[in-house]
């Protein structure tokens, strides 16, 4: 039987191969900005369990990874776990099985052994990682918060006779896409739940203290998120985020150029708006509809809706251009540089059917095949040129490839804006629907 308590082993390797993948490929080659906000609410050599929301599968967990440097112990889903090789391999990585129920009734009862390592990972004083809605959900929206991370807070009082602190703290995740390369994350720890401060409660009746404990836990998770709690009108208030950003961002006195204040303009017009449908629901519903055939309009025409709020000036697009065209040979060269390693393992991406697993395939493809790519042309540029000429190809690999996924999107936005000021007179009708949002949004927004 598998020890899983050796996922407290110290191990040089695994310290050493954390720092690679976190702070330098994660943060700085597939994400092109990860914010941290309230490291200081993770309270220091006492047992914590950091409890995130869960929207982007492998990617929630790099990102929590990525801010600590104390080696946490993830809870993961038990299926992965199923071959003896993979199951090793996971504890190595510090992780710990969690059964559900779509895992077999019966198989529920291993529970207890996770429990116990849970446990016994909080009574060293060490970080657990759990994710409190046991399940990830690609849309803005909270699913509920299971009891799972809240009995093992419980059973680790019990185990130390309520003489220990035992903080929960509740984690945002907030991310720009959660498909594709080089976008930004917000992390953000929210201030401890001491699982103490419940103990009375806890002794008198063990339910009701859960369930406290779960609706506190809720509410700040909740605040912490992206949350749309509207289901007819989920889209449209999505969409909704980017149409009228400006708009609030500017009466609010935020930047969104620093991505916590784009957080917190989002936050602003969900509210805004689901106040709106509560009060004004006809009204609303042709809004929505407004929304619709806006965003139709956009898609139809390739287009992007900041092209509408702030195009480039014809003297920016001019020079922008011209930069462009001096670097397309580059360009096209790395194109041929990462076929192989990057645009055939799209082929891996797209056999799974659940659209969240997509950043988590690409994050481990382009680590592995873009790494293995740059080994093999190293070695063979090291035997046929030079030793030197192989170490720098090697080395230059990251950097072509942050310059590579950077320079398709800068194209993309010289093209979006070439396609908007050349095609400007047959986007008048779609101008005039935006304004006409813009209105009956200033308009919920100031009641």
């Amino acid at each position: 039987m598998l020890n899983y308590k050796r996922v407290l082993h110290s191990n040089p390797g695994y310290k050493l191969g954390r720092i690679f993948l976190t702070d330098f490929w994660f943060n700085h080659i597939y994400n092109r900005q990860v914010v941290v906000l309230g490291r200081e609410n993770i309270p220091r050599n006492k047992p914590v369990l950091i409890l995130p929301v869960h929207r982007n599968a492998l990617i929630d967990n790099m990102a929590v990874l990525t801010t600590r440097n104390d080696n946490p112990v993830f809870l993961a889903r038990a299926d992965i776990f199923r071959q003896k090789l993979l199951a090793k391999i996971f504890i190595f990585f510090r992780m710990v099985p969690v059964f559900r129920i779509r895992d077999g009734r019966e198989s529920l009862a291993n529970n207890e052994m996770t429990f116990d390592v849970s446990a016994h990972v909080l009574e060293k004083n060490k970080i657990l990682v759990v994710f409190p809605e046991a399940a990830h959900n690609e849309r803005n929206q909270m699913l509920p918060v299971r009891k799972g991370a809240i009995r093992i807070a419980f059973l680790t009082a019990e185990r130390t006779n309520f003489q220990k602190d035992i903080y929960l703290v509740p984690t945002g995740l907030y991310y720009d896409d959660i498909y594709h390369y080089r976008h930004k994350i917000l992390i953000t720890y929210d201030k401890p739940i001491n699982i103490l401060d419940y103990k009375e409660l806890y002794l008198e009746n063990k339910q009701k203290a859960m369930l406290k404990v779960r609706e506190d836990l809720t509410k700040a998770l909740t605040d912490l998120s992206i949350h749309i709690a509207n289901d007819e009108y989920y889209h449209q208030v999505n969409q909704a985020r980017e149409i009228f950003d400006a708009y609030v961002a500017q009466d609010m006195g935020k930047d969104l150029r620093q991505f916590d204040h784009k957080f917190e303009v989002d936050k602003k017009i969900i509210d805004v708006l689901e106040e709106a449908m509560e009060k004004e629901p006809e009204h609303f519903d042709k809004f929505a509809h407004k929304i619709d055939k806006y965003v139709k309009g956009l898609r139809d025409n390739k287009l992007k809706d900041y092209l509408f709020e702030k195009p480039m000036s014809w003297g920016k697009l001019l020079i922008s251009s011209l930069l462009a065209v001096v670097l397309l040979p580059l360009y096209l060269l790395m194109w041929i540089n990462f076929a192989a390693p990057v645009c055939l393992p799209e082929i891996l991406v797209h056999k799974f059917e659940e659209t969240i697993f997509y950043a988590s395939v690409r994050f481990a493809a382009s680590l592995i095949f873009v790494l293995l790519w740059a080994i093999i042309w190293g070695i063979v540029l090291a035997i046929w040129v030079s030793w030197w000429a192989g170490l720098i190809f090697f080395l230059l690999q990251p950097l072509l490839l942050v310059f590579w996924l950077d320079f398709t999107r800068f194209l993309k936005k010289i093209l979006g804006n070439w396609r908007f000021k050349l095609g400007k007179d047959k986007f008048i009708d779609l101008k005039c629907i935006r304004e006409e949002l813009l209105r009956e949004f200033s308009l919920f927004y100031v009641k």
